[in-house]
């Protein structure tokens, strides 16, 4: 028999990173590098909180989520307000 199911809500951690708050951003996600050959509209951050696991790239208006197992994930904002709301 099929059933339906629905996701269980969480409570996530998040910052949207804007261009000014660069050191909000690096007390929340410590291991946040921006290169100099890059424009400061990009950062890209660990996945998992430290350097030797992979990294994604945040750029101006993203979300960077930090999730129940310590996880750091980009996030468009657009997808963001789909998916999440305050809690």
């Amino acid at each position: 028999m099929v059933k339906q199911f629905r996701n269980k809500p969480k409570i996530i951690e998040a910052i949207q990173f804007t261009n000014a708050n660069l050191n909000e951003i690096i007390e929340f996600c410590p291991y946040v590098f921006q290169p100099d050959y890059l424009m400061e509209s990009v950062i890209f951050i660990s996945r998992l909180g430290y350097e030797t696991r992979g990294s994604e790239r945040a750029f101006f208006g993203d979300w960077i989520i930090k999730t129940e197992t310590g996880e750091f994930y980009a996030c468009p904002p657009d997808e963001f307000k789909k998916l999440y709301e305050p809690a």
